[in-house]
């Protein structure tokens, strides 16, 4: 081993000598902050591609419980049609109509010159009156 100790250029080309290790000091620093860059966008890149394939299969595991859910759905609601299909169709009626009429504002016209009017009372009762217990009887003509 052979080692140099305080050895320094010429004091003619000192100030060129560092100039130029400053320059290499200067380049290997850009090179480094280029690869540090690199190494984040490259993670950042691969987690957002994660990120959006994850998302994807979500979505698709979605889409299929959802197929699924309808299928089970479907072939749960022939048996109820076959036993009593008057019944079937005017409860899915009403509730195609309070679900997709839950926030619209409703406007119910009646005509009293029809026999067998139909009225539905849609709203909530958050309380129990003493008129809901005991029916109204009109008093006896004498």
């Amino acid at each position: 081993f052979i080692g140099l100790q305080d050895i320094h250029p010429p004091v003619s080309v000192a100030a060129h000598y560092q100039k130029v290790v400053s320059a290499r000091q200067s380049a290997e620093a850009r090179v480094n902050a280029a690869k540090a860059q690199a190494t984040t966008t490259n993670a950042l890149a691969n987690a957002l591609a994660r990120s959006t394939a994850l998302n994807a299969e979500a979505e698709a595991t979605r889409r299929q419980s959802i197929a699924a859910a309808r299928a089970a759905s479907f072939t749960n609601q022939i048996p109820a049609y076959r036993a009593a299909p008057d019944v079937y169709t005017e409860r899915a009626y009403l509730e195609t109509l309070a679900r997709r009429g839950a926030s619209a504002r409703k406007y119910v016209v009646l005509t009293t010159n029809r026999i067998g009017t139909v009225q539905y009372n849609f709203e909530e009762k958050f309380e129990r009156s003493l008129l809901d217990l005991a029916p109204i009887t009109p008093p006896k003509a004498k």
